[in-house]
């Protein structure tokens, strides 16, 4: 998988439904308040399936690359001859799909497979027996393959697939907008869509001291104010 800030990313958005809340607190009861947020107890929630079955029983959860520990195999990202595929089949329904496809029929006939509990307990059996198979075809061919028996699977991308989706620009995820030094340069859209007040990508990041003669006259500065802190050096060379 591709690295990323999930602490930073998941303690930002519970940031927002916190003072979301309290806006919301605040129309109700008419009450301001402090909030205090952590990446820690945001880490946590943001694993409240698995905590909570965790501290309710005495299953200890184990690391399950990119599948689920709690959840029977076929569930994950498995390697083909050429890129990566995930496929879903660990409810009986979706195992029965799986199992009509003729290159997995001879799993659906092992009785040890017939539960999610048999597919779990097994697990690692499992896996290494599809991940064997997959290796036979490109993902491409698995999708058109798996596809014509409704075996819930897709594509793994990678940025330069992901970013070449039709789906993705027709969402206006890559919009473009002016950098004062890298000129015209392209930037993520926005994740929500509103359809009474669409919002838009705000200016790049500013550079140092950009805006700072601006903020001075705001706050009631006037030029010659401005120019002595300058001498006086209070203000860097770039403000």
């Amino acid at each position: 998988t591709v690295g990323a800030y999930m602490a930073d990313v998941t303690g930002a958005l519970t940031a927002v439904y916190g003072v979301l809340t309290a806006l919301y607190a605040r129309t109700q009861y008419g009450v301001g308040q402090e909030i205090e947020v952590s990446l820690l107890d945001s880490m946590i929630a943001f694993q409240s399936m698995e905590t909570v079955s965790f501290l309710n029983s005495t299953i200890t959860p184990r690391k399950s690359g990119s599948g689920h520990w709690l959840l029977s195999q076929p569930y994950g990202v498995y390697h083909t001859k050429d890129k990566d595929l995930a496929v879903n089949a660990h409810s009986n329904d979706w195992w029965g799909r799986l199992c009509r496809v003729p290159t997995f029929a001879h799993l659906g006939a092992d009785a040890r497979l017939a539960t999610p509990e048999g597919r779990l307990e097994h697990r690692a059996e499992l896996t290494s027996a599809l991940q064997a198979i997959l290796l036979t075809k490109t993902r491409d061919e698995w999708l058109e393959y798996l596809g014509q028996y409704d075996v819930l699977c897709a594509p793994v991308y990678d940025y330069q697939e992901l970013f070449a989706d039709p789906q993705v620009h027709h969402n206006q995820m890559v919009v473009e907008q002016e950098h004062p030094q890298a000129g015209r340069v392209k930037v993520i859209g926005l994740p929500v869509k509103f359809s009474a007040t669409p919002g838009e990508v705000g200016p790049a990041a500013p550079m140092l001291g950009e805006h700072t003669e601006e903020i001075l006259r705001w706050l009631g500065y006037d030029a010659a104010a401005i120019d002595r802190l300058r001498e006086e050096r209070v203000l860097s060379a770039e403000s």
